[in-house]
């Protein structure tokens, strides 16, 4: 019985995960904000031209699907506030650039990339 019992409770765990955030969700709930709750909007917009706009949308939601996205959302949503250069929107987090934490970098994918193929991009 007891033999059962812990089968049964190490399956349990099998199945826990931890929470994952989905960064394109963020994502987009902060540009909903923006877009309906900012009064400086449709001014930026039109400054930025509405295709403009959708086309910066378009590849800040393409780095959300990245599979680093949830590491980097705090910088896309970033991004995305920054295209209205106003110092009336921001977010409040945790986040300092300054102290990187080793392990967080390390687990990174590292590329050699010769100063031929950057002149050439």
């Amino acid at each position: 019985m007891k033999y059962i019992l812990i089968t049964a409770l190490l399956l349990i765990t099998l199945n826990v995960h931890s929470q994952t955030c989905s960064c394109e969700k963020e994502f987009l709930y902060i540009k909903n904000i923006v877009e309906n709750g900012f009064a400086g909007f449709s001014d930026n917009v039109a400054k930025l031209t509405e295709a403009g706009y959708k086309k910066e949308i378009d590849q800040l939601l393409k780095l959300t699907h990245n599979k680093f996205a949830s590491d980097n959302c705090i910088l896309i949503i970033s991004q995305y506030l920054h295209l209205f250069k106003s110092y009336h929107l921001g977010y409040w987090s945790n986040f300092d650039r300054i102290k990187i934490d080793p392990p967080f970098v390390n687990h990174r994918p590292h590329f050699n990339v010769k100063d031929k193929d950057i002149a050439r991009l």
